[in-house]
């Protein structure tokens, strides 16, 4: 039988409304960003559910693959139509063309959008300035800013420490230890603040102390009675907080404009984990013998930062981590091991 020739003209336009309806299903799963529980993004509702979250992974599961999909079928179809040259040059002004003008236009406007975002005050008021908004407001201004007066006189008239940052999802007593105010931790303790009282993500005060290596306030917490073995939403206790990637530490910090200085946040955790483990931290330690193992000094550089005794010698070979370093030939491992306070004259098992 010959093969029926294909139309010049013909449209398929039932998969122009599949893929019209991927890209409309496009704009819910970005809606649903600033609403779901538990999901990092610039823009927070103060009313999240884990519907959304659940739409957000549904749709991503296969909206992309269809473009795809699609895109390859429709490129076919204008080859075989208009042959080579003209398949190039239909893309060239439908795709490439757009593609540089919105790196010239709308990536700088977005860069700047997110910039600004992070500068301007977060303490300005989102909906009106009506008195239960405003006193909403300074309430959470007077944790994050360290103010005990203002904190106590909203106390005083009935501000609720139930309640969850409208931004940040934490809790009172976990906003204060992400901002390092000692001071508010302990009026709040004092005012009857829930001690195992979770954030949206599942994690506790005690979590968010040693994610910023806020030494002094998780020793108020673990003084006042917090369960150093909670867990989070992923099983995670507060050891694992404050193992946190630096790149996910900075992307908070930056995001919601908390102070941040990277050495005495390392330096935090490290005590933090002495004081949660009664010892050196293990994780980091197997960490700084495999970095120096596979030469990543980025590796090695992030276990130094977490903290590691160097008194602890190599399980297997007994060296000294400087050694170990030394007679693999990892000569920048060991002026890394040397700069972070390696003793070189430390002894080896044998």
């Amino acid at each position: 039988m010959p093969a029926t020739p294909l139309s010049s003209n013909r449209r398929r336009h039932d998969l122009d409304a599949l893929r019209a309806s991927a890209m409309l299903l496009g704009i819910g799963f970005h809606i649903a960003h600033s609403l779901a529980v538990g999901f990092p993004w610039f823009v927070q509702d103060v009313n999240q559910s884990k519907g959304p979250l659940i739409l957000m992974y549904w749709v991503h599961g296969f909206r992309m693959p269809l473009f795809f999909i699609l895109s390859g079928f429709f490129t076919a179809m204008m080859w075989r139509r208009r042959g080579f040259g003209a398949m190039i040059g239909h893309r060239f002004r439908r795709v490439f063309l757009p593609l540089v003008l919105m790196c010239f236009t709308v990536v700088p406007a977005s860069n700047w959008a997110i910039r600004y975002a992070f500068s301007v005050p977060r303490s300005k008021p989102v909906v009106n300035s009506s008195p239960l908004n405003v006193v909403v407001k300074n309430f959470w201004t007077a944790i994050q800013q360290g103010d005990p007066s203002s904190l106590t006189r909203f106390l005083d008239e009935g501000a609720d420490l139930s309640e969850l940052h409208p931004e940040l999802g934490t809790t009172p007593l976990s906003t204060a230890a992400l901002f390092g105010q000692d001071a508010i931790v302990k009026i709040l303790l004092e005012n009857g603040a829930d001690l195992e009282q979770k954030n949206k993500d599942g994690t506790t005060a005690l979590h968010s102390a040693a994610f910023l290596g806020r030494v002094t306030i998780a020793d108020i917490l673990l003084e006042a009675g917090i369960d150093a073995e909670a867990t989070n939403t992923r099983g995670e206790t507060a050891k694992e907080s404050a193992l946190a990637p630096w790149e996910v530490t900075e992307w908070v910090v930056n995001t919601f404009s908390i102070p941040f200085d990277r050495g005495t946040v390392a330096e935090g955790r490290k005590r933090i984990l002495n004081t949660l483990e009664g010892g050196e931290n293990p994780r980091a330690a197997a960490s700084v013998w495999a970095a120096i193992e596979q030469s990543d000094l980025h590796k090695l550089q992030a276990a130094l930062d977490q903290g590691i005794e160097f008194a602890e010698l190599h399980p297997e070979s007994g060296m000294s981590a400087l050694a170990y370093a030394a007679i693999r030939g990892e000569t920048e491992c060991v002026q890394l091991l040397l700069n972070a306070g390696a003793n070189p004259n430390q002894r080896n098992r044998d």
